[in-house]
């Protein structure tokens, strides 16, 4: 079952219906339904800057796409 919001992480990695510009938008969208003090900084014109550069990293920190799986690594 998908989180309220969650995006469709096949969608957006295949592009299938989301492209870049679409997940920056929801990022943003977000953001902004959580009225995250970001929004209303000085500085929100470079944060949306860096969410259109590469919005995957604020969408996986927002829950909207599941995070990386990350491969073990084994120390000798």
């Amino acid at each position: 079952m998908q989180a309220a919001g969650r995006i469709d992480a096949a969608a957006v990695e295949l592009g299938w219906g989301m492209t870049t510009s679409a997940l920056a938008q929801a990022v943003i969208r977000e953001l902004q339904r959580r009225e995250d003090p970001a929004t209303a900084s000085a500085t929100w014109p470079r944060v949306v800057a860096a969410i259109k550069t590469n919005p995957r990293p604020f969408a996986r920190a927002l829950g909207l796409l599941p995070a990386e799986s990350r491969t073990s690594r084994t120390f000798h």
